[in-house]
């Protein structure tokens, strides 16, 4: 069984700070705006109106089934672009993008961005090979919750979360969404942790006491 794979997009590539690339006149049509927790950034069926870039804080991706069921298929920290395969898809948005902490996004719009771009295309080929890194994790997934047991699949999610913001308090509901298990599942997991030393509660926290030796225990499942 292969290990998980935690390298993420957004946190293990040198990604360019776009403004660094901005005339002054330019940065004067960039809006800086803060989010709280809770709100959304923009919807599932929205078009795009420019590019954002998490300055802070946390956002989550989530789609919604037909029967109303919301799930949560990524998470994008400090660092990150943010609608940016919609925007340039030229596409609406698959899904809604929610601050699950309170964050701040610098927005570029559409005009601003495209020109960024065009003058600047190493700053776009850094965005594709995010995009393409991204397909690769998203491929893995998606393997992994045809082909992978439970167990595996909620202790490879919260090793992949916690690398993306350690201190973020994840519920059993966020880890679920993220892996594909039911939320009552994702407890008798967590307890089974627990009880084998891998994982710590304190309070809301969930912390990995040693990671090393839970891809271990993860390799002889």
């Amino acid at each position: 069984m292969s290990t998980p794979d935690t390298t993420s997009t957004n946190t293990s590539m040198e990604l360019p700070f776009p403004c660094d690339f901005l005339t002054e006149d330019e940065k004067k049509s960039v809006l800086r705006r803060e989010v709280k927790k809770g709100d959304v950034l923009y919807r599932e069926g929205e078009s795009p109106r420019g590019l954002y870039y998490v300055c802070k804080g946390l956002f989550g991706l989530t789609l919604l089934s037909e029967n109303g069921a919301e799930s949560l298929v990524r998470v994008f920290p400090n660092c990150s672009y943010l609608g940016h395969r919609s925007f340039l898809a030229e596409e609406n948005y698959h899904a809604t993008a929610q601050a699950l902490k309170n964050s701040e996004v610098i927005f570029f719009p559409k005009e601003i961005a495209l020109k960024l771009f065009q003058k600047n295309p190493d700053v776009l080929l850094a965005i594709a090979r995010l995009m393409a890194v991204d397909l690769k994790v998203a491929e893995t997934r998606l393997n992994d919750m045809v082909g992978k047991r439970a167990f595996a699949r909620v202790a490879e999610a919260l090793i992949f979360l916690k690398h993306k913001n350690e201190e973020f308090p994840w519920t059993r509901r966020e880890i679920g969404e993220f892996c594909g298990v039911k939320t009552e599942t994702v407890s008798r997991v967590l307890s089974e942790l627990e009880d084998q030393g891998h994982i710590k509660k304190e309070g809301r926290l969930i912390k990995i006491t040693n990671e090393e030796a839970l891809l271990e225990a993860l390799e002889m499942q």
